[in-house]
C-alpha cells in the first residue's frame, strides 16, 4: 500500500516537473518572438547620466557577479560585487560595464576554465534597453535586454 502511493507521488512530481519545462519554453519563445529585429544604429552616452524611463545608465557602471541563487527563470540576475559574499562555486559569471564604453565578462572554455573577453557595449537608439556587446573588430558579439537596472540589481536577458 505505501509503495503504490509512493508511486503516485513520483507520477505526479514528474508530470510537474514537466509542465514546468513546458512552460519555461513557453516563456522563452515569446520573449524571442517580442524581441524586435538589431539593427546597428546604436548610441553610447559617455560620462552622461542617460536615464530611460526604467533607469539611470550611471547605475550600469558596476562590477557585477552573477546572484544565480536567485534566478528562477531565464532572466540573468546579477548584483554589485561588493553585494554580499557568496558560497563557492564552480563558474559564477561576472560582467563588469564602464564609463568609456568597454565591458568586460567572463566565458565558461571547455577545461572549466574561465577567462574574461574583453568588448565594446552601446545602447540601442530604437530601445535605449537594449546593449550590444561589440569585439575588438566591430563585429557585434552578443545583445543584452535590461528587464531592471537599480544601484543593487541587475536583471536581463541574452538576445542574438
Amino acid at each position: 500500500m505505501w509503495l503504490k502511493n509512493m508511486k503516485k507521488i513520483y507520477v505526479i512530481l514528474f508530470t510537474i516537473v514537466l509542465s514546468g519545462c513546458y512552460t519555461e519554453f513557453e516563456k522563452r519563445s515569446r520573449i524571442l518572438e517580442e524581441f524586435v529585429e538589431i539593427s546597428d544604429s546604436t548610441v553610447f552616452f559617455p560620462n552622461q547620466n542617460f536615464f530611460t524611463k526604467d533607469f539611470s545608465i550611471k547605475d550600469l557602471y558596476c562590477k557585477w557577479i552573477n546572484s544565480r541563487e536567485e534566478e528562477k527563470t531565464i532572466i540573468k540576475i546579477y548584483r554589485p560585487e561588493n553585494y554580499k559574499e557568496y558560497k563557492p562555486s564552480r563558474f559564477r559569471g561576472k560582467i563588469n560595464f564602464y564609463e568609456n564604453g568597454e565591458c568586460e565578462y567572463t566565458i565558461l572554455e571547455p577545461n572549466d576554465g574561465h577567462r574574461y573577453v574583453k568588448l565594446r557595449w552601446r545602447l540601442l537608439k530604437e530601445n535605449p534597453n537594449i546593449i550590444n556587446l561589440y569585439n575588438e573588430n566591430g563585429n557585434r558579439e552578443n545583445s543584452l535586454r535590461i528587464e531592471i537596472l537599480k544601484p543593487e540589481l541587475l536583471k536581463f536577458v541574452w538576445v542574438n
